[in-house]
């Protein structure tokens, strides 16, 4: 079917029209993809990276639940064809990778993933295929999950995934179900040679991973399979090359559930809980925020990458106890009090995994292991005898904002010197 010259212009001016309203479109746009937006930007911006970059493909794999915004904008307002417009691209969750993509320049793949919870796992799962297969240089990958209106309840009902009183306690004997909370979390991902090369901050290296389906093996749709779940570890160990019994923490998907927390710890057990080696810490990050929904595995990948870099294990929040798991007959432990992260005798780096599962089914497992800083880091030092002076070039598009970009960079130079360079620095804000 062809166009006319005057359909034509038509659609290049509605087309203009509808870039060209930035602030309406930011009011039309439902928060979740508004927030990944400004977490992709930070995570580019934190990297020292712009997507401006000659040659540099950065792949954008992101997820969200269905729009609860969306409704609420149609409801409240007679819109025109224009607005109307920008309204379904804004809350249609199929745009959250490519309005990413398209606002920061990202010339890699972008794709938008639905697995329900393990949403954000798949989307990282996703990304790091999309590296090892060289389709992009740098991929940002994670989920937003932010319910609206902010202010929701609900009411219990026994046996069903809600808590009782609002607590989310994995694994205690105590729980009564899950807290669902609002979140958004995204990291970035690159090969890691590249990244020691161009002497990138790294939080910690992913050894290996694995995203499998349960299939039809279990109760129901709705259930959790412990079969699924051991099947996607050992892939995902296998995929790393490390055995189990190198593991020595488990970020879990812990919703807090009874029969879902049950179903994770046998599977886990089956893998890792042998009691002749030495201890595993298991941890769950939703005693601490809740469950994100499709953003909940991101948080636990952050969470085992920040106590890799740190050497820390935090404890896990809400747990007492829980007599019915037989913790005391293998290897797992739960903190109740943070935990130095001492090197066993089995292996010479920390080695953690982070799991992730959903309703239908759908699991994903990461491994990963501290970063080693590499012994020549010349490209992060300045010499302490240099006298050189440094300009660090600043803009900003008013006043204020320009005395907050100095308030952010004097506190980076003070938390990073010496160990960062001033020539580095310098280029940076010089150059994107």
């Amino acid at each position: 079917m062809g166009l006319s010259p005057d359909s034509l212009t038509n659609s290049l001016d509605f087309d203009r029209t509808l870039f060209d309203m930035t602030q309406k479109q930011a009011q039309l746009t439902d928060p979740q993809q508004r927030v990944f937006l400004e977490c992709a930007y930070e995570a580019l911006d934190s990297s020292g990276y712009t997507a401006e970059e000659r040659d540099l493909r950065v792949g954008v794999f992101a997820a969200a639940p269905e729009s609860t915004y969306f409704r609420h904008m149609l409801a409240n307002a007679d819109h025109d064809q224009v607005t109307k417009h920008m309204i379904q691209t804004g809350t249609d969750i199929d745009y959250i990778s490519s309005l990413t993509a398209f606002k920061l320049n990202c010339r890699g793949p972008a794709l938008t993933v639905g697995t329900a919870c393990s949403s954000s796992s798949v989307a990282i799962v996703l990304g790091c295929d999309s590296l090892r297969a060289e389709r992009c240089d740098i991929a940002i990958a994670g989920a937003a999950s932010i319910c609206f209106p902010a202010r929701d309840g609900y009411r219990f009902t026994e046996g069903y995934i809600h808590s009782r009183d609002g607590q989310c306690r994995p694994f205690d004997e105590n729980a009564s179900g899950t807290v669902m909370t609002d979140g958004v979390g995204v990291v970035l991902l690159k090969q890691l040679p590249n990244a020691v090369a161009d002497g990138d901050e790294i939080l910690a290296v992913l050894k290996g991973y694995s995203g499998l389906n349960d299939g039809c093996h279990k109760a129901n749709f709705h259930s959790p399979s412990v079969q699924g779940q051991t099947r996607t570890m050992h892939d995902a160990l296998l995929d790393a090359g490390v055995s189990a019994d190198s593991i020595q923490y488990v970020e879990a998907h812990g919703t807090g559930t009874v029969v879902g927390d049950a179903i994770e710890y046998q599977a886990i057990s089956e893998v890792l809980g042998s009691q002749s080696h030495e201890l595993c810490q298991v941890g769950g990050i939703k005693g601490n925020i809740g469950h994100t929904n499709s953003a909940s595995g991101v948080f636990g990948l952050v969470k085992l990458s920040l106590c890799l870099q740190k050497k820390k294990i935090p404890p896990l929040a809400n747990f007492e106890g829980n007599q019915s798991l037989k913790v005391h007959r293998s290897r797992l432990r739960f903190p109740k009090s943070a935990v130095d992260w001492k090197l066993p005798g089995v292996t010479t780096k920390r080695t953690g995994l982070a799991l992730s599962t959903e309703f239908g089914g759908t699991n994903a497992t990461f491994v990963l292991e501290e970063y080693t800083q590499v012994e020549d880091c010349r490209y992060l030092r300045v010499p302490k005898d240099s006298d050189e002076a440094v300009i660090l070039p600043l803009s900003a598009a008013t006043t204020t904002a320009l005395s907050s970009k100095c308030v952010q960079l004097a506190e980076f130079l003070k938390k990073k010197t010496p160990n960062v360079s001033l020539q580095d620095v310098s280029f940076t804000l010089r150059n994107g």
